[in-house]
């Protein structure tokens, strides 16, 4: 009886671990994709209960290159309340789009939530950097440096301003 009491104990902790393991497998392959979790959490929560899950739902969608739903779902996040990393995160993805006015304005959003935010700094730079404006460019390198020393982008951006600005005086002294 007791090795049969142990078999049978065996068996059905097996048993269990066969079922954990494949209701396991089949959650992790539904939330694979995060776009249908955030989705059905704003479907239960409402559309106004909180400005997370439509952040999440914005870089989910960025993430798997839907740009513009991505860009909706930020702009609705923002509705509901106002955050830095949000504004950063809008302003990447219009700065990807080529849409380097509307960046800038949420940069410039961004550091009125979180004046020492350097990413955004450093997102200044390289928009005002690609409309050809190096003075705007080197300022928010400059600022972005200060507060972050060594923050790695703005330090290769601050190489790639400084290679362009030597190239600019070359060019004016041979005129």
């Amino acid at each position: 009886p007791r090795a049969f009491t142990k078999m049978f104990t065996f068996l059905i902790l097996v048993g269990y671990i066969i079922c954990f393991l494949q209701t396991s497998e089949a959650f992790i392959e539904v939330y694979r994709d995060p776009v249908p979790l955030w989705n059905r959490t704003i479907e239960i929560r409402g559309d106004d209960y909180h400005e997370d899950p439509w952040y999440n739902m914005g870089v989910a969608l960025c993430f798997d290159g839907r740009i513009d739903e991505g860009i909706n779902a930020y702009k609705h996040s923002l509705s509901i309340r106002q955050q830095p990393t949000v504004h950063y995160n809008l302003g990447l993805q219009l700065q990807k789009k080529e849409l380097l006015h509307a960046a800038i304005f949420q940069y410039w959003k961004a550091l009125k939530l979180k004046p020492n935010y350097v990413r955004p700094m450093n997102n200044l730079a390289a928009a005002y950097f690609a409309m050809n404006n190096f003075t705007e460019s080197q300022h928010w390198i400059s600022k972005a440096l200060e507060i972050y020393p060594d923050h790695p982008e703005a330090l290769k951006n601050w190489k790639v301003l400084s290679s362009r600005m030597k190239e600019l005086e070359k060019t004016q002294a041979l005129l």
